[in-house]
């Protein structure tokens, strides 16, 4: 288990570490603005990076029941806050969280609470989406989990490349997902993707990035057949380049919409 930030034990040592900051960065801690500003980022810093002293027992313990549906399990659209690692900027978007229950459920809301145990420590996207996966598959072992998660980067959009629509996609799959590419359509359908992204050779144990792959077509239809696309929950993707934010973040993003005459 990760060790929780010495702002939990110690305060006043990380509200000095704020104070001297602000004074590196040429500010006055003690003007009327900034002057409970280190208590507040001490604070703040505890709350964000307080899944660093759970583990997902302590949230799934006593929400796992016995039960022989079968079907796929799916919580999408599950919004999630997290540090970046390298540069202590926010990254924020969306999960979606699925499984293949072997005999065992687990309480629906559970799964946020899950996904936070792992966002709100310092993180990268990667792993975060590879270790909420694992979690899942550990709690209840189910035939199959797959967690997909959409998140826009304040390292990129305040700083560095200073590009404000971009959008990191991250997906992970184990079990049935990582080995049947139907069950994968499956999934990217109940999304509204339309289809899953074309495999970018065999992926044991690593989550693939799904963006900005060309999309394709799975379950027997190919990438440029004039088969109908099958229905989505947001719409009808018929290009061949993956879904892109229209508007700013955090507007959802999803496939664009059929045009009337258009391809």
């Amino acid at each position: 288990m990760a060790t929780p930030l010495l702002v939990r034990d110690d305060p006043p040592d990380a509200e000095q570490a704020v104070a001297q900051l602000l004074r590196a960065i040429g500010e006055d801690p003690s003007r009327e603005g900034l002057e409970r500003t280190p208590e507040r980022v001490a604070k703040a810093m505890t709350f964000l990076n307080s899944g660093a002293s759970k583990t997902p027992l302590d949230v799934l313990n006593g929400a796992i029941f016995t039960e022989s549906y079968e079907g796929m399990v799916l919580v999408q659209d599950i919004e999630f806050y997290s540090l970046c690692e390298h540069h202590l900027l926010p990254f924020h978007g969306h999960a979606h969280i699925a499984y293949l229950p072997a005999g065992r459920v687990v309480g629906l809301s559970k799964l946020p609470r899950l996904l936070d145990v792992f966002a709100r420590r310092l993180q990268v996207q990667e792993r975060l989406t590879d270790q909420v996966a694992r979690a899942v598959q550990t709690a209840i072992e189910p035939r199959g989990v797959a967690v997909r998660l959409e998140a826009a980067h304040f390292c990129m959009m305040m700083r560095g490349v200073q590009k404000q629509e971009s959008l990191t996609m991250t997906s992970s799959f184990l079990g049935a997902f990582q080995r049947d590419m139907a069950l994968r359509q499956e999934f990217y359908s109940a999304l509204g993707a339309g289809t899953a992204p074309t495999p970018g050779g065999p992926r044991e144990s690593r989550p693939e990035s799904v963006a900005p792959r060309t999309l394709s077509a799975a379950g027997g239809r190919e990438p440029h057949s004039d088969a109908p696309l099958p229905p989505s929950r947001i719409g009808v993707f018929t290009g061949e380049s993956p879904p892109v934010p229209r508007g700013k973040y955090p507007q959802r993003v999803g496939p664009r919409p059929r045009r009337e005459g258009g391809d």
